[in-house]
């Protein structure tokens, strides 16, 4: 197709001006988000992206374009030079259209990020792209947030972290990788060397496959941060993220909310918490962990000197966790941050916090929301608040 034809094709996309600077070369973002396009218009974008050498960024999030459309992005992205990040979320582009895509991404040597979330690519696409991470260099983050991708999915991903030296950043929330997804990340993980940051949340995950995941943090030294939110985990499983935590040399933020790793989960945690020195947060949200677990974090936290933020909302934390924590809060000074929402610390609980309170001299928020605290106790808090003016004590009912 000449370059004309081109540019007309896509002046009623874009209009007038700008596919002007397309062709001028000095357009450099092109954003149709939600702009009711289907394959049609983003066959004439594809086409544009082909002879265009000024655009760097694309946002095509919430088009309908299906796999004619996605095919078309990806013959794009073969010969493509200038862009460095495209927006493919919720395009419905399928099995069809990632396959196009993945063969993209084996040859193109510019693009830096792609979002393919929400486009319901399943085990193949998953398969798809695991086979492109193997020799992509150029890449260095990629979203496949809710796309149905399971355990073969989850497995071809993790041989492709095996190999691929350049991506940092992978979002694969809200899939179903499970048990051996899990396994097969844990097993990646442990020889890749440039990952940062991996989203793992809402996969189904369990014990067994955290294990594996430990195991991993054990000897991986790139990865900063893990989200292992809402994945079925365990007792077990808190056991083997706390023994990672005792010799992890990179982690600086964890996420485990919506799990189930109790009392025991949690002593396993504060004794990892013990001896960590670098971990900033953590997330322990509705864990189930109570005052026995508790009670090992507290300890855990006199003697942590890394700990910026804890979250510890909807944990059964009775009276004896609160007093804990507020003994740790006497002696603790890195914690800025502590969330104890919708547990059941009560008056002599929250008197302890209190006392912690008055003579703590790091923390700038503490949420104790919900805590069947006493009008009495609660105006004594304010009072505390007074002695420390830089903590934000959230305390009403």
């Amino acid at each position: 197709m000449n370059e004309d034809k081109v540019y007309k094709n896509v002046e009623g996309i874009l209009g007038a001006e700008n596919t002007k600077q397309l062709r001028d070369e000095l357009l450099t973002v092109i954003d149709l988000q939600w702009n009711k396009r289907g394959a049609d218009g983003v066959k004439a974008i594809g086409e544009a992206l082909k002879v265009n050498t000024s655009v760097n960024t694309v946002y095509l999030t919430g088009n309908k374009i299906g796999g004619v459309g996605g095919r078309a992005i990806g013959e794009a992205l073969k010969v493509n030079t200038s862009l460095t990040k495209i927006d493919l979320n919720e395009c419905s582009i399928g099995d069809e259209g990632v396959k196009a895509i993945g063969e993209a991404l084996k040859v193109n040597t510019s693009l830096n990020e792609i979002y393919l979330g929400a486009n319901n690519i399943g085990d193949e696409g998953g398969k798809v792209i695991g086979e492109a991470l193997k020799v992509n260099t150029s890449l260095t983050v990629i979203g496949l947030k809710w796309n149905g991708i399971g355990g073969v999915g989850g497995k071809a991903i993790g041989e492709a972290l095996k190999v691929n030296t350049s991506l940092t950043t992978i979002d694969l929330s809200e899939n179903d990788i499970g048990e051996v997804g899990g396994k097969a990340i844990g097993e990646g993980l442990k020889v890749n060397t440039s990952l940062t940051l991996i989203n793992l949340d809402d996969n189904g995950i369990g014990d067994e496959g955290v294990k594996a995941i430990g195991e991993a943090l054990k000897v991986n030294n790139s990865l900063a941060e893990i989200g292992l939110n809402a994945n079925i985990i365990g007792a077990e499983g808190g056991k083997a993220i706390g023994e990672a935590l005792k010799v992890n040399a990179s982690l600086t933020t964890i996420g485990l909310n919506g799990n189930d790793i109790g009392a025991e989960g949690g002593k396993a945690i504060g004794e990892g918490l013990k001896v960590n020195t670098l971990l900033a947060a953590i997330n322990l949200n509705d864990n189930g962990i109570g005052d026995e677990g508790v009670k090992a974090i507290g300890e855990a936290l006199k003697v942590n000197a890394s700990l910026m933020a804890i979250f510890l909302y909807n944990n059964n934390i009775g009276a004896e966790g609160g007093k804990v924590i507020g003994e740790a809060l006497k002696v603790n000074t890195s914690l800025t941050w502590i969330i104890l929402e919708e547990n059941n610390i009560g008056d002599e609980g929250a008197e302890a916090i209190g006392e912690g309170l008055k003579v703590n001299t790091s923390l700038s928020k503490i949420n104790l929301r919900y805590n069947n605290i006493g009008d009495e106790v609660q105006e004594a808090l304010r009072e505390a608040k007074e002695v420390n003016a830089g903590c934000d004590i959230l305390v009403l009912d």
